[in-house]
This record gives C-alpha cells, sequence and structure tokens, in this order.
C-alpha cells in the first residue's frame, strides 16, 4: 500500500512508525516547512548570548494570519505559537505533559455544552502508557490523580528551592500540588543522553527533550519511508466522493506540483491547516471541501487561555533562582468536574522563568562581585501561570485568506466572534493566583491573560458519532470517505484545562490501533 502523510509533527511519526512495524507498504511524508537543525552545538552557544532559537525562524508571521474578533482580548496573535519545519511544534514546546482528566471525556453530559468524547479515559488509560514511554515522561508514579496503571518511564524531576515558599504558600491556603509530568529523558536512559538540568531547554543541547525530529531521524533510516520538506500540501484527490486518490503538493523550492497516489491519507497537519486543507479540496462529490457538507470543517476552534499573577519580595536571602528550565510543580486543584461545571476548570504551575536573576548580563555590564551579590539577594520577582478550558462554540472557526506564507501554505484567517472561557470564572483563578504569592510575602502583586497565540489549538475537524455533529468518526476517519483520516487535536470535540500533547499521543496510538486491527 502507498500511504501518504501531510506533517512531519510528532502525531504523523506516531502514524508512520505505527504503519511500517506493520508492514503495511510504503510512507511518504509531506511537511511545508524546512530542515530546523536541533542539539547543535553552535545554535545553542548562541542562544545562551542572546540569539534566537533557530526554530524561530519557522514561525508564523505577523502577515501570515488574519485574526477578527468582537472583542480586542479575544484576537489571536499566533507568531510564536507553532514551529512550521521538520518535527513539528515538538521543536519548541516546554515538555508539559499532564493526561486529562476522566471529566474532561465527558463535557457535554457534564456542562450541558459541545460533545462528549465517543470514549472515556477508562478507554484510553492503557495508551496514556504507551504514549508516555513513546516521549520520555519523568513524572511521579505514586500520584493517581488521575489513576493509572503502570509507572511512568522516569522519575519525577525534583521540586528545586524555589518552589519550597510556593509549596508553603499553598499548604496554608488549603491547596494541593504535584509533580509535573515532563518528558525528559531520567536517569537509566539507554538510547537517549538524560537530562541534565542545563536551564537551557528552550533549545536542549543534548537531545534530553522528545523533539519531533528524533522520531524523524529513526524513520528516515527505513528504506519504506521518505521525507519530502519544502512541501505544502494544496489539495486532496478523489477518485469518486467516497475515495481518497492521492495529494498535491508544491515544491516550493521550485514551484511545482506534484501528485502523489495514495491508498490511505493521513491529514496531521494541526487545527489550523488541516481544516484549511479539507475545505480548499473540493470537487464535483464535495463541493465545500472534503468532509464538510454540513460546514463544520474548521468550526468549534478552540485553545488554552493562558493566565499568570505576578509580585516581588523584597529580600532574598537564600538566593532563590530559576534553577531548572521547565516548572517541576503544578496543581489540579482547580481541575475538577466541581469546576468545569462552574464554567471552566483550571491547570496551574509555577513560572520556571521567574525568580531569575541574568548573572551574566550583570558581569557584561562591569557589575563588581559585590554588585552582583547584592542583586541576587535583593528584589525578586515571582510568577505563577496556568490554562483554562477553552469553551467548544460553532462560530468560532479557521478558514483560508487571500494569499500564500512564504511555507506555500493558504495564509490564515481565525474568527473569533465567542470567547473562548468564562472571564468571571478566570477571575476565580487570578485571584487565587495572587493569593498565593501575597502569602509568601510578595507585594505589588498583578495578574492578567496572556494573548492567544493558538498553543493548543484544536476542535476544527471535531469527531462524533455522525456526519451532521462532527467531521470525523472515533477512529477519525472522516465520515463518507473509506481512505482518509484526520489525525490530531483537530478532531478534539472539547478540552481539558491541562496541555493536550500526551492526549493527543495517546489518541493517537488509539486510533491507529484500530486501523492496524481492520487491516489486519
Amino acid at each position: 500500500m502507498k500511504i501518504v502523510i501531510v506533517g512531519s509533527g510528532v502525531v504523523g511519526s506516531v502514524v508512520a512508525e505505527s504503519i511500517l512495524s506493520a508492514g503495511l507498504g510504503t510512507v511518504t511524508m509531506l511537511e511545508a516547512g524546512p530542515e530546523i537543525p536541533m542539539a547543535n552545538a553552535a545554535d545553542w552557544f548562541n542562544l545562551v548570548t542572546g540569539s534566537p532559537a533557530p526554530y524561530e525562524k519557522c514561525y508564523d508571521q505577523t502577515g501570515d494570519y488574519a485574526s477578527v474578533a468582537d472583542t480586542p482580548q479575544d484576537k489571536w496573535q499566533i507568531t510564536g505559537g507553532r514551529v512550521l519545519g521538520r518535527g513539528g511544534s515538538t521543536l519548541h514546546w516546554g515538555g508539559w505533559v499532564p493526561r486529562f482528566m476522566p471529566e474532561d471525556f465527558q463535557y457535554h453530559t457534564n456542562t450541558g455544552q459541545g460533545l462528549d468524547w465517543p470514549y472515556g479515559y477508562i478507554a484510553l488509560e492503557p495508551y496514556y502508557c504507551a504514549a508516555e514511554t513513546f516521549l520520555g515522561v519523568s513524572g511521579d508514579s505514586s500520584d493517581q490523580n488521575p489513576p493509572r496503571s503502570q509507572n511512568y518511564p522516569y522519575s519525577a524531576a525534583p521540586y528545586p528551592l524555589m518552589m519550597q515558599p510556593i509549596m508553603t504558600a499553598m499548604e496554608a491556603l488549603g491547596m494541593t500540588y504535584a509533580h509535573m509530568p515532563v518528558s525528559r529523558y531520567g536517569k537509566g536512559a539507554t538510547d537517549r543522553t538524560p537530562c541534565r538540568t542545563t536551564g537551557t531547554c528552550k533549545y536542549c543541547p543534548i537531545s534530553a527533550r522528545y523533539t519531533g525530529d528524533q522520531s524523524l531521524d529513526s524513520l528516515s533510516a527505513q528504506s519504506d519511508f521518505s521525507l519530502i520538506l519544502n512541501a505544502p500540501a494544496k489539495e486532496i484527490t478523489m477518485s469518486d466522493r467516497n475515495t481518497v486518490s492521492g495529494v498535491t503538493y508544491v515544491d516550493t523550492t521550485t514551484g511545482q506540483s506534484t501528485t502523489l497516489e495514495a491508498d490511505y491519507v493521513f491529514v496531521c497537519a494541526g487545527a489550523l491547516e488541516t481544516p484549511k486543507l479539507l475545505q480548499n479540496s473540493t470537487s464535483t462529490w464535495w463541493p465545500s471541501g472534503v468532509g464538510n457538507d454540513h460546514d463544520l470543517v474548521g468550526r468549534y476552534l478552540m485553545a488554552s487561555p493562558y493566565f499568570f499573577a505576578m509580585g516581588t519580595i523584597a529580600q532574598n536571602p537564600q538566593k532563590i533562582q530559576s534553577e531548572l528550565g521547565f516548572p517541576t510543580l503544578s496543581s489540579r486543584y482547580y481541575d475538577t468536574e466541581e469546576y468545569q461545571k462552574k464554567g471552566g476548570k483550571f491547570y496551574f504551575n509555577t513560572d520556571y522563568a521567574h525568580p531569575n536573576l541574568k548573572i551574566s548580563d550583570l558581569m557584561a555590564h562591569g557589575q563588581t562581585t559585590a554588585q552582583i551579590q547584592t542583586a541576587a539577594t535583593g528584589a525578586m520577582q515571582f510568577q505563577i501561570q496556568g490554562t483554562m478550558a477553552a469553551i467548544p462554540n460553532y462560530d468560532n472557526r479557521v478558514s483560508s485568506e487571500a494569499g500564500t506564507t512564504r511555507f506555500g501554505l493558504p495564509k490564515t484567517y481565525i474568527d473569533t466572534p465567542v470567547p473562548l472561557y468564562d472571564e468571571a470564572q478566570s477571575k476565580v483563578y487570578l485571584q487565587a493566583m495572587e493569593n498565593i504569592l501575597e502569602k509568601i510575602g510578595c507585594t505589588g502583586v498583578s495578574s492578567g491573560g496572556y494573548p492567544q497565540r493558538g498553543d493548543h489549538a484544536m476542535g476544527t475537524c471535531r469527531m462524533a458519532a455522525c456526519a451532521d455533529q462532527g467531521v470525523v468518526d472515533e477512529n477519525w476517519k472522516v465520515f463518507d470517505v473509506n481512505n482518509l483520516y484526520v489525525m490530531g487535536n483537530a478532531t478534539f470535540p472539547s478540552m481539558g484545562a491541562a496541555n493536550p500533547t500526551l492526549t493527543l499521543v495517546a489518541a493517537t496510538f488509539k486510533a491507529m490501533n484500530t486501523f492496524l486491527s481492520e487491516k489486519k
């Protein structure tokens, strides 16, 4: 069989590995972006001395998209939210991999909004374990919230000194906390360099955090796999209403269009590019685009709203600093069914960038040892951050804007007339984070929200029981098309407050297990 995969991110890699391991045929993967060097010593040194990371050149630019909304805070500013290149957005992700909670799969039952997932937490739990192995997750295996059947591959990263005042404050306020599961290879890794906690996780110099290029390096060693870079997919071609015949792509280095024949096509291009590709694949059988007879492709757009609180302590006698390049403490105190019903749950953690003193900058400006000592023990800012579960709404959507980007993709039009979250409920969480900082002894405490970059975008091709409710079935096959699959978080009918990548990988394993079972 000939398999074509659109998108070279982590989902595309799981699909490719599953197919090749089963010996089902050849796999050709299309990636719109270029090669991006990872774990390169020179690039790492440039980064720590002030240069941008190499993947930043592959961010969306301001002219690549348009965003409209009824209020300014609901407009999207997607630059920096995703990477378009070999390996996808895990090249720059934080590697925070909590599971969704059981109630996240029963959103409609609990709130009357959106749709429930077609399966629940228990059905996905074994695949969560597989995803944690695939991503090399370090975590606290004794933590049973939510319940788990297997240990994490690696033990939890420790709580550093900077966490101690926050933990003490949370305990005094009656809040619970736990280790943040992170994609970091721990001690005892046989095929990966274990994390050395250099504090430069934005661009790991030793590949101790999972990034998508690692999977592609392994796949590229197999003769039945090929990856074509600088090759944006333009159209899914059909031989009849129910059958895909291939994918047309453009070589952006030459401008030449090529159509690849395919027995199966897997679109793994994310929640913004996937619906645009389906919408633009029109024919006499699908005049509004493949899978779009009910005008659902691109709708129910969601993403994680980010919030923060910050404050300053006057003295820092312990010289507390950000010792790691990632947070190790998180809280699910508000990530419960109770708060889901109140208007949206919340998952928060300490900000790994605060407190932070850039001693190299002080040295570069000629500061003396005594001056640096004073700075280290003086005023210091603390910050807490978190994400709230977004609300799926039919009127929030993504489609194509006129023109193409430098990657040959249609520009993105984001229309979000309805707020993604309940503003009144968000104030509850902002106040809670402020309370923690005030308990520490911070002054000048303030809080707010970040602009919506589209982090964790999802929901634009949601799975459902039938075609008039969604775009794909529970196995991620497009309704009424026998050999076209939409893979990834575009299929999520609802979201949790926690980061979705682990759930994304777990659900991909589940969908591929069904696909392979049907092909045996």
